[in-house]
């Protein structure tokens, strides 16, 4: 019976409208790679690394601002805690900055502005306050974007421009943030123990050295080496790139952090662990990063650095490292002073 249901009562109109649905942003098509996405072997000419970039790029330019990128962080590890706060806060902005750039001319409209006072604001906070901003920054944030798109930006798609919005925070400031946390924390052990420096810069130093070495060892190994694809996140990475990152950087790390206080000291079991948790976590930040800006359409988040993309293309490992450099050193004993 195909009759309409209504027509008995003279076709009426329904007692109330349906609400409209929104319709969501959505991002831009997205670019299959030369040789499809699927596939499990990569051509030589598209080789890469399983922790960095596209195999196109400009060695001599990246090698010199790799240089460059690690003179700067060393001389500011070496003046002390101000002005490592002030190197990881501008770092971790401009790599927010970037990614708010990027999720706007993918079709979002992300509360930009707000979004970046909250990702500046994780990383001075847990410098200043340790643990305890946390709480305070975390409900504030997520109180202030949805009033934001309550009162300020209402409209067709809020809910996913809120969501995109809250990603960058948490993803970018609150895993950034864990860089204050270490030079607070730090501070507040050499205070207790008598020291002259801050061990939170020891810390993450070692955390910067087990990503670049996962970095670098990725890229030259899967460059040389990479023929079986790692992901179709990052269509590009391979599995040797992928191994022979993690081995370079657990080697590298275990060699370079036996110097470096409080991490290795002379204990080799203690040092192993912490290089090896850093490495295991090293690809997985670089892979997320890869398959937020597939999704996205894009194929680097930034331009500001020649030869690697972005800041945030660059130190996309790194966030993921922090945090387990973190959690990895609390059982390790390197606060109890």
């Amino acid at each position: 019976m195909d009759e309409d249901p209504l027509a008995a009562f003279g076709g009426v109109d329904a007692p109330f409208d349906e609400p409209p649905v929104r319709s969501a942003p959505r991002p831009r098509r997205r670019e299959r790679s030369r040789d499809g996405v699927g596939g499990d072997r990569i051509d030589r000419d598209d080789r890469s690394s399983a922790g960095v970039g596209s195999g196109d790029r400009n060695l001599p330019v990246a090698v010199a601002v790799g240089v460059g990128l690690v003179a700067l962080g060393l001389i500011c590890f070496k003046l002390g805690t101000l002005p490592t706060a002030i190197l990881a806060t501008v770092v971790v902005t401009l790599a927010g900055m970037e990614y708010f750039n990027a999720v706007r001319t993918a079709g979002y409209n992300p509360a930009t502005l707000l979004g970046m006072a909250a990702v500046c604001g994780f990383v001075l906070s847990t410098a200043l306050f340790g643990l305890a901003a946390y709480p305070l920054l975390i409900g504030i944030t997520v109180v202030a974007v949805l009033v934001w798109y309550l009162l300020v930006a209402p409209g067709d798609g809020s809910v996913p421009n809120l969501a995109m919005t809250l990603l960058g925070v948490f993803w970018i400031g609150g895993l950034g943030s864990f860089a204050g946390l270490f030079l607070g924390l730090g501070d507040v052990v050499a205070d207790r123990g008598g020291l002259d420096t801050n061990p939170g810069i020891g810390v993450l130093l070692a955390a910067v050295i087990a990503s670049v070495s996962y970095d670098v060892g990725g890229y030259f190994v899967g460059r040389r080496f990479g023929h079986t694809r790692l992901s179709a996140a990052s269509p590009n990475k391979t599995q040797e790139g992928f191994a022979g990152g993690i081995a370079v950087s657990v080697v590298v790390t275990t060699v370079a952090v036996s110097f470096v206080s409080p991490i290795g000291d002379d204990n080799l079991f203690r040092t192993f662990v912490f290089a090896l948790l850093c490495a295991l976590a090293a690809p997985i930040g670089d892979l997320c990063e890869s398959f937020v800006k597939r999704d996205l359409g894009v194929k680097d988040m930034g331009t500001v650095l020649p030869g690697h993309g972005g800041v945030l293309d660059r130190f996309d490992s790194l966030l993921f490292v922090l945090p387990v450099a973190y959690f990895v050193t609390i059982p390790l004993g390197v606060w109890t002073v």
